[in-house]
């Protein structure tokens, strides 16, 4: 198998997987984080992004799994690594779930994926800006759009 099946692989592996699932044992959760951990540590970020962002437009179609997939996303640390195009991967995300419908699911982990990767690169600080919310954002609203005109 080489490098790319094997991230696919293991991508399919770790998220499918109910994160508000409260009857899984902690040893499975482990699981799932250990082995996304081995993934992190064994390849690119941009390699296994690409694979992670992938599978999100293939595989969740619905607010709900989109939001499963971020949630897992966060979990695994993806919000803690540099994205090559941020506003369009975050408008993916704004375009795929309505935060104002899904507000308890979404917006805390939506607030953190895009405070982490945006604040990684300079573009938002709270200290400066302690207001901020990222679905006002200009440039995440004009990446929805696009994603919109697709």
């Amino acid at each position: 198998m080489d490098n790319k099946e094997h991230i696919q692989a293991e991508t399919n592996y770790i998220f499918n997987y109910n994160f508000n699932d409260n009857d899984i044992p902690e040893e499975v959760e482990e699981e799932y984080y250990d082995r996304a951990s081995a993934l992190l540590d064994e390849y690119s970020w941009n390699d296994i992004f690409n694979c992670w962002f992938d599978y999100l437009k293939a595989n969740c179609n619905t607010p709900e799994e989109v939001i499963n997939w971020a949630n897992l996303f966060y979990w695994y640390g993806g919000f803690e690594k540099p994205i090559t195009d941020p506003y369009e991967f975050l408008g993916y995300l704004y375009f795929k779930v309505d935060v104002a419908k899904y507000v308890d699911e979404a917006q805390t982990v939506f607030d953190g994926i895009a405070i982490g990767i945006l604040g990684k690169i300079g573009k938002v600080s709270l200290i400066d800006n302690p207001n901020y919310a990222p679905e006002n954002d200009p440039e995440i609203i004009a990446a929805v759009e696009r994603w919109k005109n697709r």
